[in-house]
C-alpha cells in the first residue's frame, strides 16, 4: 500500500532505491528545512565477517552502490545504526562511503551495536545515553543540537532492542527519548 509522505510523494514498498530518491528530491517542503535520513546499515552487510560473498573483488561495486544511494538521497544528515568503522579490511567507512559529511560523531561501537551521526552542517553533540533498560548490552541513543531557521533543535540517534522481547524494552527506551527532547519546541 502506498503512503503518501509529508509533501504528499506516494512512497511504496516497490520503489527501488532510485525510484525513493527522486520522490524524495522532487519533495519541496515550504520554509527551512532539513533533510534527514536514517540508515541501519547492518555492518555493511555483505561486508560482515560470516559473508563469503564480501570480498576484495566485490568491494569496490559495492562501495560504488552504497555511495550512489546516499548521493541520491543527498541529506544533510545521516543518522547511522549497526555502524563499525570498516567497511572491509582497513577501508575506513567515515572516508570511503560518507566523505561528502564533514561533520561526524561516531558512538561506541560494541559488537553489532554503534551509532553514528554524519552531517553536512554544524552541531553540538549532547550526549550519548545507555538505556536504563535494555534486552542487549551496548543500546544507547545520541542526542545532537543544530539550529535550523532560527530555531534550536535537537535530534536523536538510536536503534532501539528488536530481539528477544525487544518490544519489552522499547517502550521504556522511546519514553528515554521523548524525555530527552522534551525541552526543545
Amino acid at each position: 500500500a502506498a503512503k503518501v509522505n509529508a509533501f504528499g510523494a506516494a512512497v511504496t514498498s516497490a520503489d527501488s532505491g532510485s525510484q525513493f530518491a527522486a520522490k524524495v528530491n522532487a519533495a519541496s517542503p515550504s520554509g527551512t528545512s532539513l533533510r534527514v535520513m536514517t540508515l541501519n546499515v547492518g555492518h555493511y552487510a555483505d561486508g560482515n565477517a560470516s559473508s563469503p560473498s564480501f570480498n576484495v573483488d566485490t568491494y569496490a561495486a559495492y562501495v560504488a552502490k552504497f555511495t550512489a544511494f546516499i548521493q541520491a538521497i543527498n541529506a544533510d544528515i545521516i543518522c547511522v545504526q549497526e555502524y563499525s568503522a570498516n567497511v572491509y579490511q582497513q577501508n575506513a567507512a567515515k572516508d570511503v562511503l560518507f566523505g561528502d559529511y564533514p561533520y561526524s560523531q561516531i558512538g561506541t561501537i560494541s559488537g553489532y551495536l554503534g551509532n553514528t551521526i554524519f552531517s553536512k552542517v554544524p552541531f553540538a553533540f549532547i550526549k550519548q545515553q545507555a538505556f536504563s533498560r535494555a534486552n542487549v548490552g551496548g543500546r544507547y541513543y545520541q542526542l545532537i543540537e543544530l539550529s535550523v531557521g532560527g530555531k534550536t533543535i535537537g535530534l536523536i540517534n538510536s536503534h532501539l532492542d528488536t530481539t528477544n522481547g525487544g518490544n519489552n524494552y522499547r517502550n521504556s527506551q522511546f519514553g528515554e527519548i521523548v524525555d530527552a527532547l522534551k525541552d526543545y519546541d
